[in-house]
């Protein structure tokens, strides 16, 4: 009855483990473009602002 305990607790934690993984990735995976959006939406601000400089 113990073992069974024990392993359930187990098989619990490294459920919870690569669950845990799979929402870091997928964080990881959304900053990662949404901050490489907000950099090529602010260089394209930059590039439109010196143009409208140099005419």
């Amino acid at each position: 009855m113990v073992l069974i305990k024990e392993y359930g607790l187990q098989v619990a934690i490294s459920i919870c483990f690569l669950l845990f993984q799979n929402l870091l990735q997928m964080f990881f995976f959304i900053f990662k473009s949404k901050s490489s959006v907000l950099v090529y939406s602010y260089v394209n601000v930059l590039k439109s602002r010196s143009l409208c400089r140099d005419s």
